[in-house]
């Protein structure tokens, strides 16, 4: 995968699964992205910079 902007170095993903299309390969790895990048920005706004577990 190639950032169109060129800011980022390009990435291969990988599947075992010779059937499965190149999105379905991608797709878990975007919507988690999403979700990291919502955490970070969550803590950030909040102060929260170090969560330690109990």
């Amino acid at each position: 995968m190639r950032d169109p902007e060129a800011e980022r170095y390009p990435q291969a993903f990988f599947s075992t699964d010779i059937t499965i299309k190149p999105e379905d390969i991608i797709a878990p790895y975007v919507r988690r992205w999403l979700i990291e990048a919502t955490f970070a920005e969550t803590r950030a706004h909040l102060g929260l910079y170090s969560l330690v577990s109990l």
